[in-house]
């Protein structure tokens, strides 16, 4: 229920983004002044009008970068907000705790990071899968690396905290991704 939300502070709205703009409309009507509303759906965008006709209410884009699963799991998530505003963002912090970093920048790129993010992801799982498919191992076994071993290694990977062993593949991977998809290192700098 939307009324409910009439006498927060802050007021997160998390929904698909097919309804964003029709719950910011009901939104701009029954939020109290002063307060501050975030738009938290990937692909969502606040629309202007709304913002035009409550002036003295914050709406706010706001991005995580990551995955909702994973952050169910206690995996880190980033979340972006289109402030600069230092008060602004510890109100963020305060809100969102768990979140393992809330910055300052531009919350539309959360959606490009995502889209590449999930696609390597599933990428990494699937090709795990199938590899281990072909040596006719067990589901269970499949299930274990693709569902344990592959999000581990990444974390290990991003955190820098991978022994010698998996720095030696990251380096090999480095390589290979160098000389087999040129426009993806180009493209990144």
């Amino acid at each position: 229920e939307l009324e409910a939300a009439k006498d927060a502070d802050v007021i997160a709205v998390v929904i698909p983004a097919s309804a964003v703009e029709s719950v910011f409309r009901k939104l701009s009507v029954i939020a109290k002044s002063g307060s501050l509303v975030l738009d938290m759906a990937t692909k969502g965008i606040i629309p202007q009008e709304v913002r035009e006709e409550r002036p003295d209410v914050t709406f706010l884009e706001t991005k995580i970068v990551g995955s909702a699963l994973g952050v169910r799991h206690g995996l880190p998530a980033l979340l972006v907000a289109d402030t600069d505003e230092p008060e602004t963002l510890e109100t963020l912090r305060k809100v969102f705790p768990g979140f393992e970093s809330i910055v300052a920048g531009d919350p539309q790129m959360a959606r490009t990071i995502n889209e590449k993010g999930t696609y390597y992801g599933i990428r990494a799982a699937v090709l795990t899968e199938m590899a281990l498919r072909e040596m006719n191992l067990p589901e269970e076994w499949r299930k274990a690396a693709c569902g344990g071993l592959v999000p581990g290694i990444a974390i290990g990977y991003s955190t820098g905290q991978m022994g010698k062993f998996g720095r030696e593949i990251a380096e090999r991977i480095e390589d290979e991704i160098k000389e087999q998809m040129p426009e993806l290192i180009t493209n990144s700098n």
